[in-house]
């Protein structure tokens, strides 16, 4: 009973109680600064008046919604803040890369690659890079999406051009890109095991 009263309360109450902040907040806001930069602006000239931006963006979005218009971004609702990675996948019949054999581990012959994913600022589209541990030489692939299937086929396109010799195992990290890989055409999975 107490929490949900305090839930409410806390609902209620005003993020700018104070007219002066608030007046200045919206005078600087209008002339195209950021609540980034009014926070900032505050704590250097006015410590006791100092707000804090998330403070600033929500009366923005809570009680002056007016003045969204005014942000460098104008979203009509917050994005809510969580992970990107909300499920681990994992890949099948993995082997940690503490049981690299020696031969790969000390780059002592060719055959034994990593591959690993960049993706771009929009989370959908990126590049797979492909080295070989031994005489680095590395692929570097666009894929359209970060998707397992296509982080697969692209890999074993790159890697059909090698002869079998050249083509012993290969390293995967956890990311998504590399979940329910049952093997690569020929290759010996060894999985980066990232946190252990």
């Amino acid at each position: 009973m107490m929490y949900q009263w305090k839930l409410e309360q806390r609902a209620k109450r005003y993020r700018l109680k104070y007219p002066l902040i608030r007046k200045y907040v919206c005078a600087k806001l209008r002339i195209g600064w950021t609540p980034e930069l009014i926070s900032g602006r505050l704590k250097k000239e006015d410590p006791d008046n100092y707000i804090c931006h998330e403070s600033i963006y929500q009366y923005i979005y809570i009680e002056a919604p007016e003045l969204i218009e005014h942000l460098p971004r104008k979203h009509a609702k917050r994005r809510i803040k969580r992970p990107y990675r909300t499920k681990q996948h994992r890949i099948s019949n993995r082997v940690s890369i503490e049981d690299r054999s020696l031969e790969a581990d000390l780059r002592l012959a060719c055959g034994h690659w990593e591959s690993d994913s960049i993706v771009s600022s929009d989370r959908q589209s990126g590049l797979n890079v492909l080295a070989e541990r031994k005489s680095r030489l590395t692929h570097i692939s666009f894929i359209e999406n970060k998707t397992a299937d296509l982080t697969h086929n692209t890999i074993v396109k790159r890697l059909k051009k090698h002869p079998s010799e050249l083509r012993k195992t290969i390293t995967y990290d956890n990311g998504s890109e590399n979940a329910g890989r049952k093997g690569t055409e020929g290759f010996k999975i060894v999985q980066l095991l990232v946190n252990k």
